[in-house]
């Protein structure tokens, strides 16, 4: 995935909608592994990617949603 913070949203958000698991790499180790709900944490995204998002409930789909944070 790309490092672009729209990039690694639009990416996240994409497997958030579509895939039943994800595992997320850090530095070659697995970082997390479980369903969308699970992995796509506001604490697991900033640790792996370095960005800080918030994580919110799609307002139609009800899947984690990344966006972007102001912090």
């Amino acid at each position: 995935i790309a490092r672009n913070p729209n990039d690694v949203r639009m990416q996240l958000n994409l497997a958030s909608a579509y895939a039943d698991r994800i595992v997320m790499l850090c530095d070659g180790h697995i970082a997390a592994d479980g369903s969308p709900r699970e992995v796509l944490t506001r604490e697991i995204i900033g640790k792996v990617y370095g960005q800080p998002v918030q994580v919110i409930e799609h307002p139609t789909r009800g899947v984690p949603l990344v966006v972007a944070c102001d912090d």
